[in-house]
C-alpha cells in the first residue's frame, strides 16, 4: 500500500509557511485584499466574512510576536554587551587592583580569586553572575580593596538586573511565538477551506481560483524554511563541507582556521579546495592550523575539511571560516568540543542558519561563541528556540 499523500489532501498554505510567520503575514494580507476586491459577488462576500476573524487574529498575534522578538533581541544585546565588558575590561581592572596588593599565586590572591579570571570569561550567564557575587563576598574581608568590592557589587547588580529583564522578555517571546503559531495554523486552515469552495465555484475555469492568491508566495524558494527530515548519523570520517560562491575573486587567500584543545595529540586534518588541490596539517594540543588557498578562476567551489585521523575533530576548540563567501556550511561531524564558531561575513541561506543553530545547540555545551553575522540571512523563526537555548547556556551568539 502506498504511503504517499494525495497532494490535494495537503494544506499548501500550512506547508509553505511552516517556520515563517513573516511569509504567512504576507500571504494572509494578500488573500484578504483579493477577497475584499471581489466582495460584490455574494459568494466571495461570504468567504470574506468567515475569513475576517482568523485574518484579524493572525494580524494581532503577529504584531505582538514581532514586537516581542525585537524587545528580546535588544535586551539580549544589552546583556551580552555587559558580559563582554566583564571579560574584556572589568575583570582585568579588578585583577590589576588586587595584584597591586597581592600578587597572583599568593595566599590572599587565591582567597579572592581562587580560579583567577577564568570563571568570568567562560561558563553560563548565571554562573558568571554567581562568580561576581562570590568575588564581592571574598573582597569584603579586605578593607584596602573596598573600592574594588563596591565596583564589583555595582556591576553584579547591573548584570543581574539585565539578565532578569532578558529572561522575562524571553518568556514573553515564547508565549507570543506559541500564540502566533496557533493563529498561523488557523488562518492556513481557513485558506485551505476557501480554496475548496473556490474550486467548486470556478470548476469550469479553475484559472480564476489563482486570482485569490499570489502563487509565487506558495512556491518553493519563497523564503519559507522547510522542515528537514531527521539528519542521518555523522559519517565514520568527519567532514565539514563548504559551498563557496567564487563568482568574483579578489586574489586574497581564503582561510580556514582550526585550533586544538589540550586533548589534541597531532591528528591529521585535510583541506580540499578543489579537485587535485589540498593541504593537510596536524592538530596539536593548544595549536592552530591555518589552511589557505587563492582561487585562480571563478566559479562555485565545493570545499571539504576532512578528518584523516579518526577522532581528531573531537579535539577542536575553535573553527573559524570568516569571509570565505560560503553559501552553505555543513557540519558532518560531531563538533561538540568546539566552543568558538566564527562564520562571519559569509552568505548563508535561511535554512542553513537554521540548521547550524539547531545542530550547535543540540551539542548541549555551555559558554561558547558563535558568529554568523555579516552578510548571512537573519535567524529564521524555527531557529529561535535554539538561539534562546544557546544564549541561556552562556553562548555569545552574534547574528544579523
Amino acid at each position: 500500500m502506498s504511503t504517499n499523500i494525495w497532494h490535494y489532501l495537503e494544506n499548501q498554505f500550512d506547508n509553505a509557511t511552516k517556520g515563517s510567520f513573516k511569509l504567512m503575514n504576507t500571504i494572509n494580507a494578500d488573500h484578504f485584499a483579493k477577497l475584499q476586491a471581489q466582495q460584490s459577488d455574494p459568494d466571495i462576500a461570504a468567504l470574506l466574512a468567515r475569513t475576517t476573524p482568523a485574518h484579524d487574529n493572525y494580524i494581532d498575534a503577529y504584531s505582538v510576536w514581532f514586537s516581542a522578538r525585537g524587545i528580546y533581541k535588544g535586551e539580549t544585546d544589552r546583556m551580552e554587551n555587559y558580559v563582554y565588558e566583564l571579560s574584556s575590561t572589568k575583570i582585568k581592572q579588578w585583577d590589576a587592583q588586587i595584584q597591586m596588593l597581592y600578587l597572583e599565586g599568593t595566599s590572599d590572591y587565591i582567597v579572592i580569586l581562587p580560579n583567577g579570571r577564568k570563571p568570568f570569561n567562560r561558563g553560563t550567564m548565571d554562573d558568571r553572575i554567581s562568580h561576581l557575587q562570590s568575588l564581592a563576598d571574598n573582597l569584603a574581608a579586605y578593607p584596602a580593596l573596598a573600592a574594588t568590592m563596591n565596583d564589583v557589587i555595582a556591576f553584579h547588580t547591573t548584570l543581574n538586573d539585565a539578565r532578569d529583564v532578558q529572561q522575562q522578555k524571553e518568556g514573553l517571546l515564547n508565549n507570543a511565538s506559541d500564540l502566533t503559531e496557533t493563529a498561523r495554523r488557523d488562518i492556513a486552515t481557513m485558506m485551505y477551506k476557501n480554496l475548496g469552495l473556490l474550486m467548486d465555484k470556478y470548476a469550469a475555469n479553475l484559472n480564476l481560483v489563482s486570482n485569490f492568491w499570489e502563487l509565487s508566495l506558495l512556491s518553493s524558494g519563497s523564503g519559507a524554511v522547510a522542515v528537514p527530515p531527521p539528519a542521518p548519523p555523522p559519517p565514520a570520517t568527519g567532514i565539514i563541507s563548504i559551498t563557496s560562491d567564487q563568482s568574483s575573486i579578489s586574489g586574497m587567500p581564503l582561510e580556514i582556521v582550526i585550533s586544538g584543545n589540550l586533548s589534541a595529540s597531532g591528528g591529521t586534518i585535510l583541506a580540499t579546495w578543489e579537485s587535485g588541490v589540498s593541504n593537510s596539517a596536524n592538530l596539536t594540543a593548544g595549536g592552530t592550523i591555518v589552511f589557505q588557498h587563492v582561487y585562480p578562476a571563478t566559479g562555485i567551489k565545493n570545499i571539504t575539511v576532512t578528518e584523516v585521523t579518526a577522532g581528531v575533530f573531537g579535539t577542536i576548540s575553535a573553527l573559524q571560516m570568516p569571509n570565505v563567501k560560503a553559501a552553505s556550511i555543513t557540519l558532518g561531524a560531531d563538533l561538540s568540543s568546539v566552543t568558538t564558531f566564527n562564520f562571519y561575513g559569509n552568505n548563508l541561506s535561511v535554512s542553513n542558519v537554521n540548521d547550524l543553530l539547531s545542530q550547535i545547540n543540540a551539542y548541549g555545551t555551555s559558554g561558547g561563541m558563535l558568529n554568523i553575522s555579516g552578510g548571512t540571512m537573519p535567524v529564521p523563526d524555527p531557529a529561535f528556540p535554539a538561539l534562546i537555548a544557546l544564549r541561556s547556556r552562556g553562548w555569545m551568539v552574534t547574528t544579523n
